[in-house]
């Protein structure tokens, strides 16, 4: 019954597919470019206009989950019709997540990503056999939300925690004569 609901909501995966394809590479620009608040504007733009569609398909599958359900399925599923309306909701953390984690990649922290999964799959081993013994399939979704929510608060923890500001790596022109043998005749050239 999980899988089932999970594929129902895994419609909304061409979304994800799509913003992460289009938009951590320009976010990336907007901060080196033009920095922190450009791409800090251009996310919250993405978001937005990517939350349309999103939120509406999302709606039509928790709308029409039984009719779905019945049609894919057959009417031996119809009692966990639920668990659509709760991986809709699940996936709307999820996809509330995705600006966050663009906005650390783009600037090219991406420790707190890692603790961010680290701490919700510890947290998600711990919790797991008692959300699932006292709510059942309810419990899952609620384990998954935790996570979701743990994975949200250090991503914000971190992007609140110093201000990214976007530096190239400068090599003095003296080292970079002697690492590379290109470097020197670019310096001579450039020095001539």
């Amino acid at each position: 019954a999980l899988r089932m609901a999970q594929n129902m909501v895994g419609l909304s995966h061409v979304l994800f597919l799509a913003m992460e394809n289009i938009v951590p590479a320009e976010a990336a620009r907007q901060f080196f470019t033009y920095g922190k608040k450009r791409m800090n504007a251009y996310l919250r733009q993405m978001t937005l206009l990517m939350s349309i569609p999103f939120v509406a398909i999302l709606a039509m599958l928790s709308i029409l989950a039984p009719k779905l359900i019945s049609w894919l399925y057959g009417p031996e599923y119809l009692p966990y019709n639920y668990l659509v309306s709760g991986y809709a909701v699940l996936y709307l953390f999820v996809f509330l997540g995705l600006p966050l984690r663009f906005a650390l990649r783009s600037q090219a922290v991406t420790a707190p990503i890692f603790k961010a999964y680290l701490l919700s799959a510890i947290v998600s081993l711990a919790l797991a056999f008692p959300l699932v013994g006292q709510f059942g399939d309810m419990g899952v979704i609620a384990g998954l939300m935790v996570s979701q929510f743990i994975t949200l608060g250090v991503y914000v923890y971190y992007l609140r925690k110093k201000p990214a500001k976007p530096q190239a790596k400068e090599v003095p022109l003296e080292k970079a004569k002697k690492v590379n043998g290109k470097a020197t005749k670019l310096a001579a050239s450039s020095e001539a």
